[in-house]
């Protein structure tokens, strides 16, 4: 156990020491993405050794940051609590940008579901009208104010009857 230790010691160390160049060239090597600051490239070297980066004291982990949305890594860092304030970097902006594709991503699997729900409906009912049609008129209809239900005349208290023309 302790040589292991001992040799991912000596790796981290030796990762430390190289130069921009070199870790870049390494990456590369490695088929590893090569964007981020120079620290973030060698924190990422060091995971694919399995190597765990130290943390930086007072700021966010990475760990943290993938379970907080931008907004509230943001407001964590416009608070000031125990965290310092942290600069979001282009891998948090990236991660971002996965999770809000695979939300629409989702969304848009829920509403196939659901149109072609009303489709085996609409052909069961016999109703041959567009399903996308169907809910544009629902949507209207909704936008709507409720009609009042018609009254008939001998219902009403009072009643005024206008005569057109002449009866004869």
């Amino acid at each position: 156990m302790k040589t292991a230790e001992l040799k991912n010691l000596k790796k981290e160390h030796q990762i430390d020491q190289m130069a921009a160049e070199a870790v870049l060239n390494e990456l590369k090597d490695k088929r590893l993405p090569t964007y981020g600051t120079g620290q973030e490239r060698k924190d990422r070297l060091k995971k694919q050794y399995g190597i765990q980066p130290k943390a930086k004291s007072g700021g966010i982990t990475q760990s943290a940051v993938s379970q907080l949305t931008m907004p509230d890594a943001a407001l964590i860092a416009a608070q000031g609590g125990n965290l310092a304030p942290r600069k979001v970097t282009t891998t948090d902006k990236i991660d971002q940008i996965k999770i809000n594709r695979d939300a629409r991503r989702m969304k848009m699997e829920e509403i196939r579901k659901l149109k072609s729900e009303r489709e085996t409906n609409n052909q069961l009912q016999g109703i041959k009208v567009d399903v996308d049609f169907q809910a544009m008129v629902e949507v209207e209809k909704k936008k709507l104010p409720k009609s009042k239900q018609h009254i008939f005349a001998d219902q009403m208290k009072i009643s005024v009857v206008f005569k057109k023309r002449p009866v004869f």
